[in-house]
């Protein structure tokens, strides 16, 4: 049962450090510029597990590395960059990015960070496809705004991985063509390596895609990304 103590609760501009939000019926707080900051100046996140956040609006708050398992999210408005959305009602939610932060390896999938946005884009259930292929494409549309140096260092395979994982992400041809973009990148930078991508066992099952790219390899075509 869900605590109704919390509601229309004003958390305008404060710090919520040390504030038990789990299992809270919080339909009608307000969170504009809400933060959470430790003693020693670290920013952490919120624990919602299990929350009713049911149309909130949290887009002007900061609380990357927040907690929304078993919430409620329904209608809700939420701009983090790292959170955990597991098993999270999302109907008709609006999850987006806030990416006021340099994208990189270490922000993008890091084995060794509890959070990063591969892992958040996977807390989310596929039930709500459409709200991950809207979240991998403002990956794409930061990723093509980096400058070359900074684009050839991010971690191929780990976005192929995960863009790979889900049949849905290559019918948007947004993320489509970009995976195009990093194939034929990575075959020039190495005609070795061609060989081995298309033996991948991802790839097995996307026969379409990789024909696609032999394609484009074989009459020298560039790639519009829309």
């Amino acid at each position: 049962m869900l605590a109704n103590n919390f509601e229309n609760k004003d958390y305008r501009y404060r710090n919520l450090i040390g504030i038990d939000f789990k299992n809270k019926d919080l339909r009608t707080a307000n969170f504009d510029s809400s933060y959470v900051m430790s003693s020693t100046g670290e920013p952490i996140g919120v624990n919602f597990s299990g929350s009713n956040l049911s149309n909130v609006d949290l887009t002007v708050a900061h609380l990357n590395n927040s907690l929304f398992i078993n919430s409620n999210l329904t209608g809700a408005k939420v701009k983090v960059n790292n959170a955990d959305y597991s098993n999270a009602k999302l109907d008709g939610a609006e999850i987006s990015f806030n990416f006021y932060f340099r994208l990189n390896e270490s922000s993008l999938d890091n084995p060794y960070r509890e959070y990063s946005v591969f892992k958040t884009i996977n807390s989310i259930d596929d039930k709500y496809y459409n709200i991950k292929i809207s979240l991998m494409n403002q990956i794409i549309d930061k990723l093509l705004s980096l400058r070359d140096n900074e684009f050839n260092k991010l971690p191929f395979d780990s976005m192929l991985n995960n863009i790979f994982s889900k049949d849905f992400y290559l019918e948007n041809n947004k993320i489509r063509n970009f995976t195009k973009k990093i194939f034929l990148n990575k075959i020039n930078d190495n005609t070795k390596y061609s060989e081995k991508i298309f033996s991948n066992e991802l790839l097995k099952n996307n026969l379409d895609f990789c024909l696609d790219v032999i394609y484009l390899m074989m009459v020298g075509m560039k790639i519009s990304i829309l």
